[in-house]
């Protein structure tokens, strides 16, 4: 059975090791607001990865590939 926050971009592990196997939600860690819903009602679910680019025009905004949820 697939966890319900599987895609979303917060999903991650909670180490980078090669053996890791615990995930968890990082929204907090990313925006420094709590999540404020359950898993199950969760309404902060994001799958598109969007990154700020600085360059000599200014900012540019640059979607990301996705990571490969396992």
């Amino acid at each position: 059975m697939k966890h319900p926050c599987s895609g979303c971009i917060y999903w991650q592990y909670l180490n980078h090791s090669q053996n890791a196997q615990l995930k968890a939600c990082h929204y907090c860690i990313y925006t420094g607001q709590p999540r404020g819903c359950s898993v199950e009602n969760c309404t902060r679910k994001t799958t598109k990865r969007v990154r700020k680019r600085f360059g000599n025009q200014g900012i540019e905004v640059v979607e990301a590939p996705k990571e490969d949820a396992t």
